[in-house]
């Protein structure tokens, strides 16, 4: 059973006191947190590199929008 825990860090000094049934709910709270955090979904992108290979300040055909082009890495 854990009953203390005690952080010094210059100035500051912080302890913690609590059951083994409060540490065992933490654990459980963080390992669930933990998985939500590392669970990907349909609205993660993953990183991409975006060239221009043809900016459209070059000559293109008159009279005609041409767009620019792009290679997507």
């Amino acid at each position: 059973m854990l009953s203390l825990a005690v952080y010094e860090d210059g100035q500051q000094r912080v302890s913690f006191e609590f059951t083994t049934e409060d540490a065992a709910e933490a654990e459980t709270n963080l390992l669930g947190h933990r998985a939500e955090l590392e669970a990907t979904t349909a609205a993660d992108y993953e990183r991409v590199i975006l060239r221009l290979v043809r900016p459209s300040s070059e000559a293109g055909t008159p009279g005609r929008k041409d767009g620019e082009r792009a290679v997507i890495y």
